[in-house]
């Protein structure tokens, strides 16, 4: 049956993160070890199909996070522990939030103002 769920069905958005991420001055390395901890956290709960981290593209935070993510799980089930374990824990210094995520439209995909990182590329693609 999980085989048969929608990627919607297992696709979490996780907002509300830590704004220090966000911040021109912040050091290369503290934000790629913030991210990573994101992810090894997620990973707890369960095999990631995707990770989708979200930038400004233009604009004067241009090249920095948007202060949330996006996670595919392979599994539904490993996305409900997930959210109910996650959702309003302290995670930096903020409690993250949790949520089923949104369906985009085409139309709203095709607009070009976000990076993503895949977790199998682990490269940045438009």
């Amino acid at each position: 049956a999980d085989n048969e769920c929608n990627i919607e069905d297992k696709r979490l958005w996780i907002g509300n993160l830590d704004p220090r991420v966000t911040e021109r001055h912040i050091i290369r390395f503290c934000f790629v070890n913030y991210w990573y901890r994101l992810l090894k956290l997620l990973q707890k709960f369960g095999a990631i199909e995707k990770f989708d981290l979200l930038f400004h593209k233009t604009g004067p935070l241009a090249g920095q996070p948007r202060g949330y993510a996006f996670v595919t799980y392979v599994h539904r089930q490993d996305a409900q522990t997930m959210m109910d374990a996650v959702d309003g824990t302290l995670f930096g210094t903020k409690n993250v939030a949790v949520r089923w995520a949104h369906t985009m439209n085409k139309v709203m995909q095709q607009i070009p103002i976000l990076y993503r990182l895949n977790l199998k590329m682990y490269s940045l693609l438009l």
